[in-house]
């Protein structure tokens, strides 16, 4: 669980869970927005692993920053492949919350790579371009 920053834009933070055991191993990612009556008890936004291409969804997530330069906060999560490789996805922030499909994936490179994603995060923006980096983390 972790800040996703504001995805929406309305000024309040909003709050993003993974949960890489679901649906036996799928894995899921909830998005909660803020707002003035604080989060609400149902998840605005969620996105499922496929069992295949992507599973364990959600085994890490964190805030993006503002990766795009649009305004919204995006949001980073890391998942495993069937071979226990290891994913990373970015799912971009706007004015009705996360994208449906992430617009940005990244797999590790086997054999050396192991569990990458298994911690991601916002890396700031450390070009000074505007844009906000990630780092994603590979256990091996």
């Amino acid at each position: 669980m972790a800040t996703a920053g504001d995805v929406d834009g309305n000024g309040y933070a909003d709050v993003v869970l993974g949960a890489h055991g679901y649906a036996g191993g799928w894995g899921k990612v909830y998005l909660y927005r803020g707002g003035a009556s604080g989060l609400p008890a149902t998840a605005s936004w969620t996105a499922v692993g496929n069992g295949t291409s992507v599973t364990n969804l959600g085994w890490s997530v964190a805030t993006a920053g503002d990766v795009n330069g649009d305004g919204y906060a995006d949001v980073i999560v890391g998942a495993g492949i069937g071979n226990a490789t290891g994913k990373a996805l970015v799912y971009l922030g706007g004015a009705s919350g996360l994208q449906a499909a992430a617009s940005w994936t990244v797999a590790g490179e086997p054999p050396t790579s192991t569990l990458f994603g298994a911690s991601v995060a916002t890396g700031g923006g450390r070009q000074r371009d505007g844009y906000a980096d990630v780092v994603v983390g590979d256990y091996n």
